[in-house]
C-alpha cells in the first residue's frame, strides 16, 4: 500500500497473467492500482470500484493517480 485515506486507496501490486495465456507472457511490474470508496453497482456488496489500474513505462509511480492528501 503506497497511499491511503477513508475513501481511497493506491497500492502497487505484481501481475502474475499465466492463468490468462497459453504461451509465457511476462507482464510489465509494478502495477499500479487505485481503488475508491463510489461504487453503486449492486453486483458488487462492496464500496470500492478500480478507478485505476495501470503502469509506466520506466515503472516509477504514477504521483497524478496517487490517493488525494
Amino acid at each position: 500500500m503506497l497511499s491511503a485515506t477513508q475513501q481511497c486507496v493506491f497500492s502497487s501490486v505484481e501481475l502474475d497473467l499465466s492463468p490468462l495465456v497459453t504461451k509465457p507472457l511476462r507482464a510489465q511490474q509494478p502495477y499500479y492500482v487505485r481503488l475508491v470508496a463510489k461504487n453503486k453497482n449492486r453486483a458488487n456488496p462492496t464500496p470500492w470500484l478500480v478507478d485505476y489500474a495501470s503502469f509506466t513505462k520506466d515503472g516509477t509511480m504514477p504521483k497524478d493517480e496517487q490517493c488525494p492528501s
